[in-house]
């Protein structure tokens, strides 16, 4: 067991500054292909966490209908900061 944590610790210590080396060579530039690569990592983003909500948190058998509100509201949270920011 302590093995499969070292690699997993390993693997998100490693992957983490080559997906911020990734935003900032993608963010650093304008022009239409850098816009579309940044839509589609953002899109791959959503997706991960959409999923890992769905299917790996509210799927545990606990869910319950104060949960599932506290999803909507985070998502609408997150909505929202995304128009106060731009």
């Amino acid at each position: 067991m302590d093995t499969l944590a070292f690699v997993y610790v390993f693997t998100f210590a490693a992957v983490s500054p080559m997906g911020i080396g990734i935003g900032i060579i993608v963010s650093g530039g304008e022009s239409t292909t850098a816009s579309l690569v940044s839509a589609i990592l953002q899109g791959l983003a959503s997706g991960t966490l959409l999923y890992v909500v769905f299917f790996e948190i509210l799927q545990k058998g606990r869910s319950g209908i104060l949960q599932f509100f506290a999803v909507i509201f985070g998502y609408s949270l997150m909505f929202a900061l995304t128009f106060i920011i731009h």
